[in-house]
């Protein structure tokens, strides 16, 4: 049996293939939607290009971009097609964009936007392996990839655009239709996927490789403790350079199905929140304290009765999570306080911070007591865990029926 991501994906991909597999914007639009079908569609025509520009099984391919749908489609064609896909920060210097391209053997990189672009083209004399760049993005001020290529004195056949490849791909997948089943059919669980550079604060940033197998088990155990379905919607916002979300987030949405609406930014997450209502995010404490803060204020500034009736409801609700991480049964009081609390405060909180958020996993840094406890009191499932780039994300994790507050959780049952 064949489990490989790029196998996983297409078996999803054909199971919801009419469904709604992402959301994503474009230059400030509305948001856009497409299909399982058209998803896979677009991850085999890039597979297929790459397979005309010379990927051979197990060749490095970098992705140097903001998240984005782009960034997945990009990641999931280089797996389909043999390779490993090597995420690069897009906040990153010169001399790691330079290092990491060059100690990876990367032959292709995926890169966004104009500046990113002007980096690899500036790191060629330490990127000997690299033979073809592919522009995911528009340029600037309507110039044409050719005009700036020209500008940049860099050859047109070294750098293509996303479409370009795609027709490319469009062109071997005509000769032969099976191409990408082929290579996927040939790919081991055993074989490397990803090799995930550390962020460099530390020092020459140092790669991690993962391979199929090992990201498969630890999907397989989070869909016995945080399951999620092809009915919730998950939010995309935090960079998918780095492994928690790109196992927990990417590769876990496709994993369980449902829909991955990618926020415009940090900075813009609220906004997008409204407008996807997300069931699920993944976050880091200084995003969720921020999201509580502004909760809190209004808290504050409440006057009278009403401060009375949110003071009371938050204690009940935090009375009632002390019970839940203790194990134990709220008596009949507390049930019926929390009934009360649920329609009177609870309910309107959660309208303001996402009126379909059930859960949130937080994790990166240690997270704020009050703020996790805020979260779990008024029905919001918050879990911290943490984890390392060596073990593909998650090591330790609160489970939904037992959170405490001020801890990672338990093991994963993979995890030694």
């Amino acid at each position: 049996m064949n489990t490989s991501l790029a196998a996983k994906f297409f078996e999803r991909a054909e199971a919801l293939s009419g469904l709604e597999a992402v959301k994503f914007k474009e230059n400030k639009s509305l948001y856009k939607s497409m299909t399982w079908l058209e998803l896979s569609r677009l991850v085999r025509e890039i597979a297929a290009g790459l397979i005309d520009r010379g990927v051979e099984y197990g060749d490095r391919i970098a992705i140097l971009s903001q998240t984005s749908h782009l960034w997945t489609a990009a990641d999931l064609a280089t797996i389909s097609s043999g390779g490993v896909t090597v995420p690069i920060y897009p906040t990153s210097s010169q001399s790691d964009i330079d290092f990491i391209l060059g100690n990876s053997g990367a032959k292709v990189v995926f890169v966004h936007g104009e500046q990113l672009l002007k980096k690899v083209l500036a790191a060629k004399d330490s990127a000997q392996s690299l033979s073809t760049i592919v522009l995911i993005s528009n340029l600037t001020k309507g110039r044409s990839l050719c005009d700036f290529l020209q500008e940049e004195n860099a050859s047109p056949e070294f750098v293509i655009s996303l479409e370009e490849l795609r027709q490319l791909g469009l062109t071997q997948l005509e000769k032969n239709s099976s191409l990408i089943e082929e290579r996927i059919a040939n790919v081991s669980p055993d074989d490397m996927a990803t090799i995930i550079y550390t962020s460099g604060t530390t020092g020459t940033p140092k790669g991690v490789p993962l391979n199929h197998s090992t990201i498969i088990s630890v999907l397989d155990e989070l869909q016995s403790i945080i399951p999620i379905d092809e009915k919730d919607v998950y939010l995309s916002y935090l960079p998918m350079s780095h492994v928690f979300e790109r196992v927990c987030g990417e590769y876990y949405w496709i994993y369980s199905g449902g829909v991955c609406a990618f926020a415009e930014g940090i900075e813009a997450m609220g906004k997008n929140m409204a407008e996807v209502q997300p069931t699920m995010i993944l976050t880091v404490p200084r995003v969720l304290d921020k999201i509580y803060s502004k909760v809190k204020t209004g808290i504050e500034g409440a006057t009278g009765n009403r401060r009375k009736l949110l003071d009371w409801a938050l204690a009940v609700g935090l009375e009632s999570v002390k019970y839940e991480t203790e194990g134990k049964l709220p008596g009949t009081v507390l049930k019926a306080q929390h009934w009360l609390a649920e329609r009177l405060v609870f309910r309107k909180l959660r309208e303001k911070i996402g009126p379909a958020l059930r859960l949130v996993v937080c994790g990166g840094a240690p997270a704020t007591g009050h703020t996790i406890d805020f979260f779990n009191a008024i029905g919001i499932c918050t879990l911290e865990g943490y984890g390392l780039t060596e073990t593909a994300a998650p090591a330790f994790v609160n489970r939904p029926n037992l959170k405490k507050t001020g801890t990672v959780g338990p093991a994963l049952p993979c995890v030694e």
